[in-house]
């Protein structure tokens, strides 16, 4: 839903590899890294506001390092419903540089 703590899109990444890789040196960090130009329109981060929620009386009932440890346990255990998952990692052709080529 929400949160009142904030990750930039770099900090999650490196908390995801921590967690998936058991990586605890930065060294390795980067080994598992790749850093390539922005897009025209990319998002350095996605914040989201759960005050209104709060507001009816919702409240987490995990800490977000719990519920993204689930998560993380969730799709490795699920993993079979997706196949080809790992063009989930290729990068999305930029809209503009498609339009460049035109």
């Amino acid at each position: 839903m929400g949160t009142r703590f904030e990750l930039s899109v770099i900090q999650l990444a490196r908390e995801l590899i921590k967690l998936i890789k058991n990586i605890s040196t930065e060294s390795e960090m980067h080994d598992w890294m790749d850093f390539v130009n922005d897009r025209p329109y990319n998002d350095l981060r996605y914040p989201m506001n759960s005050e209104k929620l709060e507001r009816l009386g919702w409240r987490p009932k995990v800490s977000w390092k719990e519920g993204i440890r689930r998560t993380i346990d969730w799709y490795s255990e699920n993993l079979h419903n997706w196949p080809n998952c790992e063009k989930a990692l290729e990068p999305f052709p930029s809209p503009c540089a498609e339009n460049e080529a035109l």
